[in-house]
């Protein structure tokens, strides 16, 4: 008894004692494209999105932005968040009211072979005290983003 109860306190310990469960996302639609990190270098955006994108994103959306080009992505996973944030800013954006950043979590791509979509999944917990979990299938939409 004293063995299920120490373990239990040292998962509750290691997770943060948030025994909350993770707020599945249920996105409609997502789309990943060439973006610009803070310093003009070259990112990748993935968008997660209730309404089809259409050169303007409505709000709710999570957007997952990682500061290597689009070729650098896939196959790969960071860690984000404090301490990480030169290496992505994964944003999540309600209908009404301020974004909120992830304070803590990852992004992974699956490797990606020629015109196929960006796939991938996340677990990332927000300022707000949100926490996200998901999947995602993002055709790549072709821009050039003009960083710089």
């Amino acid at each position: 008894m004293r063995w299920m109860i120490l373990c239990a306190t040292l998962s509750a310990c290691a997770t943060g004692g948030d025994s909350s469960p993770p707020v599945i996302e249920e996105w409609r639609h997502a789309v990943a494209m060439a973006d610009c990190a803070p310093w003009d270098g070259p990112a990748t955006s993935v968008y997660l999105t209730q309404a089809p994108y259409d050169d303007q994103l409505a709000t709710p959306f999570l957007r997952l932005t990682i500061y290597h080009g689009l070729s650098e992505v896939p196959g790969r996973r960071w860690e984000v968040g404090a301490g990480h944030d030169k290496d992505g800013a994964p944003w999540l954006c309600p209908a009404t009211g301020d974004c909120t950043t992830a304070r803590a979590g990852w992004i992974a791509f699956e490797v990606r072979t020629g015109e196929s979509p960006l796939r991938g999944s996340y677990d990332l917990s927000f300022e707000n005290g949100r926490r996200a979990v998901g999947r995602f299938v993002a055709p790549v939409i072709e821009r050039h983003a003009l960083c710089g």
